[in-house]
């Protein structure tokens, strides 16, 4: 549980620094649901799980 937590942690700064920096350049910050990400084919939409 604990190495979640740490892991879970690193990601939420990761994406703390993306947002500043996009803050920074007048960019926005797009954050995806990972859900099934590599199972739907993101040219035609096919889901084959």
């Amino acid at each position: 549980k604990f190495a979640r937590i740490i892991v879970n942690q690193s990601w939420r700064e990761l994406r703390n620094q993306l947002k500043y920096e996009c803050d920074w350049y007048g960019k926005q910050l797009v954050i995806a649901n990972t859900r099934k990400t590599s199972q739907i084919c993101s040219n035609c939409g096919y889901d084959d799980g």
